[in-house]
């Protein structure tokens, strides 16, 4: 007789990293092993926390590697083995070109608010929220991979870089080089401006960035620019007002412009007007709680009008 399987995910220490990073190998492999250690302490933490929408770590440890060419005490592979999903939402939304479902896409959006809120009361960010980063677990959203994440004591690998994930869905700022003295406001104004262009993802199928990106003329693109953000400030609002007026004709939407809203907040290309204001600590001006409630309030709109005869 059989017991109960259950499916889960692994994600082992690839040792072959190291030799890719430009470093000198020993180092190189420290940075790794560094790196698992940190992801793995921070995933369980929030598994022993019930955080809800953060894709849950079921365990870690180190596998032997059957071959007998190894060395022993070199065939130990750490590993993290994570609740399984049907997939991140990247794949979900490819798969269903063409039908859009408004409701799902809110629901996933008050999933990642609600994630991120959680995150944030134990004084962690994200910092490289994005469609792939998103997992479905059938009408939730979940958010996984934690390896960018900052930690709560400021020992993290990714504290002090000013940009920590990928720069494809980067906010504004971070492109310019913009330096907060307050690294919350770095961190907490980067998940919410991730947030935001989520819910581009969900409605357009792009994130935010490249949309502005698009917009910019090559003088005032951060890869040409000489001077500060806030001398670029004006340039970035300029191409993402014209990108808020484009989705404002072309999102199919039957909430009459109130998700295109909550982007504006989100992503305003000033880090210190998002949220909705400016001013306050950032912990209450970046706070995820409203975001939870105004998606969730959408969501259910949708579905009561979806219901109706």
């Amino acid at each position: 007789m059989h017991g109960h399987v259950e499916r889960a995910f692994l994600k082992a220490l690839d040792f072959t990293m190291a030799a890719q990073l430009g470093l000198p190998l020993a180092d190189g492999l420290q940075y790794v092993t560094r790196a698992y250690v940190f992801e793995r302490d921070l995933v369980l933490r929030c598994a022993d926390k019930r955080m809800r929408n953060v894709v849950k770590g079921v365990g870690a440890g180190e596998v032997q590697i059957a071959d007998a060419r190894i060395e022993p005490t070199f065939a130990q592979v750490p590993y993290i083995i994570f609740e399984h999903a049907e997939g991140d939402v990247r794949d979900v939304v490819a798969a269903n070109i063409g039908r859009f479902d408004e409701a799902w896409a809110l629901r996933v959006l008050h999933g990642v608010a609600n994630g991120l809120r959680q995150l944030h009361q134990e004084g962690i960010a994200h910092q490289d929220l994005k469609p792939s980063n998103v997992m479905a677990f059938g009408p939730v959203a979940k958010v996984g991979d934690l390896g960018r994440a900052s930690s709560p004591d400021g020992s993290g690998m990714y504290d002090g870089p000013i940009i920590a994930g990928d720069l494809g869905y980067a906010p504004p700022e971070l492109l310019y080089g913009e330096f907060q003295p307050d690294d919350r406001v770095r961190r907490l104004a980067c998940d919410a401006y991730h947030l935001g262009s989520m819910a581009v993802f969900m409605y357009t199928g792009s994130g935010l960035t490249p949309l502005i990106e698009v917009e910019l003329a090559p003088t005032f693109h951060w890869r040409a620019w000489p001077g500060d953000f806030r001398n670029a400030l004006p340039y970035v609002r300029n191409a993402f007002d014209y990108v808020m007026t484009s989705l404002e004709g072309s999102m199919q939407s039957s909430l009459g412009g109130q998700v295109l809203q909550t982007i504006r907040e989100l992503c305003d290309p000033d880090p210190l007007l998002r949220g909705g204001g400016a001013g306050g600590a950032p912990s209450g001006r970046y706070a995820m709680a409203r975001y939870v409630t105004r998606f969730d309030l959408l969501a259910r709109r949708v579905e009561i009008a979806g219901r109706a005869p």
